[in-house]
């Protein structure tokens, strides 16, 4: 069994950078956030990716670092960079505000060159709960004018009896937060968790998270935090979202998994800027064994889709033996329809388990995926 703490890893790679976390002794290393730049490439969370070198050679001198928190786990989850190619990476850490605060959420800034911003930002919050406390920034994204949007879970924020709960932040890009308009909690009496955030071109924010039992919830607010209840705010039953994308012409897809005839299926879904589902073209349940899950999804400027997951034992059935979990990659175009000749690719790794984390495409239309 490999075993050792976990700290949080930052590595750039020509024009991808990619975040996730590394165990200190030897152990599991997984590669959760990817990002991609040069030349106005396409990054999730908005704005080009810092840096320039030749593609695929790594920087270690400006980047390449490590952080470790405190005693106990650190991981960073997501990253964003702006216009001007500043680099916002989210994650949590153990009893980072105090002995007893247990899993805390941060977030830092660093400019293109690595320089970490130490003044105006590498904060670290607790959301206050007390029962089982467990906090976690799980996805930042930063608009045009250089707000930066975070999104996660903590435990009992809105009340005694409501597990955990998810809350959204807005700070200027000196670090200000703005509690007036922002600092949202919300929760029911299940388990809610943000498990995504993304930005359309006139600054609306949507985030999507998970209740228990399979229940997913969409919301959209404003710049100034004013919920659009009149065409999201939507529940969505059997099905656990993992990530979002926004195409140029503000749809919204998202990507997960839903219980299928035998175990978990890849679920894809896409909305109008408006909410509207397209259930014609899309709405798509993926079942090509026992246990199919959707990790990430991202859009071109086209308008295509790329999905990456795990399903099990893709690679090795044929042979007889078991790879336990495969990469697979899919391609759709804006309507819906799967590029089967160039695309749904699967890869099988050295180890049993294989998990694709994160992806991205560039301004060339190249795509980009990490996992372990």
């Amino acid at each position: 069994m490999k075993t050792g703490r976990v700290v949080c890893l930052i590595l750039f790679l020509g024009a991808v950078l990619f975040g996730g976390c590394q165990e200190g002794g030897g152990g599991n290393d997984s590669a959760v956030s990817l990002l991609l730049g040069l030349a106005g490439g396409i990054n999730p969370g908005g704005g080009p990716v810092p840096g320039g070198t030749t593609p695929g050679s790594e920087d270690t001198v400006h980047w390449n670092k490590y952080f470790d928190g405190n005693a106990g786990n650190d991981a960073a989850l997501s990253a964003a960079c702006d216009t001007d190619g500043n680099l916002y990476v989210v994650g949590f850490g153990t009893n980072l505000i105090s002995n007893m605060s247990s899993e805390d959420w941060w977030i830092k800034k660093f400019d293109a060159n690595g320089n970490e911003d130490t003044i105006h930002w590498n904060k670290k919050l607790h959301g206050g709960g007390t029962s089982f406390p467990k906090d976690r920034a799980q996805a930042v994204a930063v608009d045009s004018d250089g707000s930066v949007y975070v999104a996660g879970y903590g435990s009992s924020l809105v009340g005694t009896n409501t597990q955990e709960d998810w809350w959204i932040k807005k700070f200027d890009s000196d670090g200000n937060e703005d509690t007036t308009n922002w600092n949202k909690k919300i929760g029911t009496s299940l388990s809610d968790r943000a498990n995504a955030i993304a930005l359309d071109g006139d600054g609306n924010v949507y985030v999507a998270g998970t209740a228990d039992n399979f229940m997913v919830w969409i919301k959209k607010f404003d710049p100034d935090g004013n919920e659009d209840t009149a065409h999201w705010n939507k529940a969505i039953s059997d099905f656990l979202v993992s990530s979002m994308a926004m195409d140029q012409d503000g749809n919204v897809v998202v990507a997960g998994c839903g219980p299928g005839a035998a175990s978990y299926d890849w679920l894809i879904k896409k909305f109008s800027a408006d909410g509207v589902e397209d259930t014609a073209n899309w709405n798509k349940l993926v079942d090509t064994s026992i246990m199919d899950m959707s990790s990430y999804v991202a859009v071109d400027s086209s308008g295509n889709v790329f999905v990456a997951g795990s399903v099990y034992n893709l690679i090795s059935a044929a042979s007889g033996s078991e790879s336990i979990s495969d990469w697979l990659i899919k391609k759709y175009t804006s309507a819906g329809v799967e590029d089967t000749t160039n695309w749904n690719k699967g890869f099988d790794g050295v180890g049993n388990d294989d998990f694709p984390y994160s992806a991205a495409v560039d301004a060339k239309g190249n795509v980009f995926v990490v996992g372990a």
